[in-house]
């Protein structure tokens, strides 16, 4: 028999891989897989974890581990595009200070 500490920890980790978990709730996930950690930590399981449980849960951290990184990749991409753009926009210097630059013809 297999600890439902475990079983909880493949559950959480499951739903922390479908792409509609909330930001709240992927927190809350996030928070119990730590509970579910601190726990097994102090008090291991008392029989032998199945290969199988074994291996499915070595597949879903791996694969949240690589989602996660790719994740990680994503943002820092974007917080460098917004770094240049921030950057592009810091030299602008209207001709006049009560005056814009660009006039509109349209108006």
């Amino acid at each position: 028999m297999n600890d439902p500490r475990l079983l909880e920890w493949l559950e959480a980790t499951r739903s922390l891989l479908k792409q509609s978990v909330s930001p709240q709730k992927f927190d809350e996930l996030a928070k119990r897989r730590e509970e579910l950690k601190r726990s097994l930590e102090s008090e291991p399981p008392s029989a032998p974890v199945s290969a199988e449980l074994a291996a499915e849960l070595s597949a879903s951290e791996t694969d949240l581990s690589q989602r996660l990184v790719g994740l990680e990749e994503s943002i820092r991409s974007r917080i460098d595009e917004l770094h240049l753009i921030r950057e592009a926009n810091c030299g602008y210097r209207p001709t006049r200070a009560n005056r814009p630059a660009f006039i509109s013809r349209s108006v």
